[in-house]
């Protein structure tokens, strides 16, 4: 009786300690993830920003962007927009990361 009580006591440690792993890994793997999340949302906000800055940038008379979309499209650089649109370097690669991607998946 009094082994059998020692066995499943040494078991339900050994359960106990597995367990604690188990939730300490957990706890490991979501301050990743959080950290992951906060990164992509600060990036998100970034490029409403950039996004609303274009856009204010438009209404207020500034050089169209339909130019530098098309000159994307056909593979210009971030140089090239600047020299021959006279964009800001921000406003550049704003238009390469939204209409260049979609060049590589035509």
């Amino acid at each position: 009786m009094e082994r059998k009580r020692k066995e499943l006591q040494a078991q339900q440690s050994r359960e106990i300690q597995t367990l604690k792993q188990t939730v300490a890994a957990l706890c490991s793997s979501a301050v990743g993830v959080d950290r992951r999340v906060n990164r992509l949302e600060r990036q998100g906000r970034d490029l409403e920003e950039r996004q609303e800055n274009i856009e204010q940038s438009n209404l207020q008379g500034d050089p169209p962007y339909s130019d530098a979309i098309s000159m994307v499209r056909a593979g210009a650089g971030p140089d090239e927009l600047i020299q021959e649109l006279g964009i800001s370097r921000d406003a550049a690669d704003l238009i390469i990361m939204i209409h260049g991607a979609k060049r590589e998946d035509a």
